[in-house]
């Protein structure tokens, strides 16, 4: 299997059996640049509506935290693009505001300003434009205005970035941020049992016909699954990975996992996987994990509050919290594993 259509399966479904008087429902949509499956165990009439109302929400939040686009996200970077501060339109004020505070518990490894950064790598659109990446010279300049961490603050309705013509860009974490969304959906729809999976970032409600619902680690050096872990009701299970959107210049490959520090995709770390029960955390977590590398993200998780992480080297080690040692089974093969404890 090609490396790019594997990311669908950067975390699997391995098990789901349903129980004979909810049957199980299957279906998909796109939205989010990703595909969108949804698993649940309901009669079919409430799973349609159940379909139809994730569909709906999904492609509103698209909307709403498209940073090159027309909705709330859009409208404030336009703000931005001439001054250092800004209204932030409501949809989004509770969003920004705990972005900004992943953000400082990351120490900035997770930045919710690195929108022109991104762009300038071509990033912010799928598929990106065929353009050789940028030159180091480029890439210092657009660092000199990358907004301070903590100088960002939102306060009485108005972000302060501390830099003018600072650009937001919150794909590091908007797509937990819409999982946790979408999964009370379905609980307000009475929906008890189920699994949303968008792109290979899931949520799982309930169990899988009276188990444990076991989801697979795609392995980022191979073709298949690298370990798999039950997850439980209300978790979430986040995975960034060097795969997932990448291109090669010149025989060197690039990723879209940019360190802020140096404008540069990060190169210690193949993937990081957390699992939280506010899908958001694990979302911004995840990245920053991935950006703090081996040896250096326990004190990054605990600043951050998660303590199920999962990171593999690029030579195939695996660091493991110990708190996700005693979840995780690996498949195929054990890679060498360090158990890291956190501070």
């Amino acid at each position: 299997m090609p490396r790019v259509a594997a990311t669908l399966l950067a975390l699997m479904i391995l098990t789901a059996c349903a129980r004979e008087d909810e049957p199980r429902h299957d279906s998909h949509f796109y939205a989010m640049g990703t595909r969108i499956e949804i698993t649940v165990r309901a009669q079919s009439g409430a799973a349609a509506e159940a379909h139809a109302a994730l569909a709906a929400e999904a492609a509103t939040l698209h909307q709403r935290w498209d940073a090159w686009g027309d909705g709330a996200l859009g409208t404030l970077n336009a703000s931005l693009s001439h001054s250092d501060t800004a209204a932030v339109p409501t949809s989004i004020q509770a969003g920004i505001e705990r972005a900004l505070s992943l953000a400082k518990a990351s120490g900035g490894l997770f930045h919710p300003g690195i929108g022109e950064l991104v762009e300038t790598w071509g990033f912010h659109r799928q598929p990106r434009p065929q353009a050789p990446p940028p030159s180091p010279q480029t890439v210092t300049a657009v660092l000199q205005r990358l907004p301070p961490i903590d100088a960002m603050n939102l306060e009485n309705g108005r972000l302060d970035t501390g830099q003018t013509g600072a650009r937001l860009d919150l794909g590091g974490f908007a797509k937990g941020l819409a999982l946790e969304k979408l999964g009370r959906i379905l609980g307000e729809l009475g929906i008890r049992h189920g699994l949303i999976n968008a792109g290979g970032d899931l949520i799982v409600l309930g169990d899988a016909g009276g188990r444990d619902w076991r989801i697979g680690i795609l392995d980022p050096r191979g073709d298949g699954v690298l370990a798999s872990v039950a997850a439980r009701d209300g978790e979430c299970i986040i995975t960034s990975g060097d795969y997932e959107r990448d291109f090669i210049h010149e025989g060197e490959r690039f990723h879209h996992l940019l360190d802020p520090r140096t404008g540069r995709p990060a190169q210690a770390t193949a993937s990081a996987t957390v699992i939280d029960e506010d899908c958001a955390r694990a979302d911004a977590a995840a990245t920053a994990l991935f950006v703090a590398g081996p040896g250096h993200w326990p004190a990054v998780a605990s600043a951050m509050g998660v303590d199920r992480v999962m990171l593999i080297t690029p030579g195939g080690q695996a660091e493991l919290s110990p708190a996700m040692r005693d979840r995780i089974r690996f498949q195929d093969r054990e890679p060498l594993q360090v158990v890291r404890e956190l501070p």
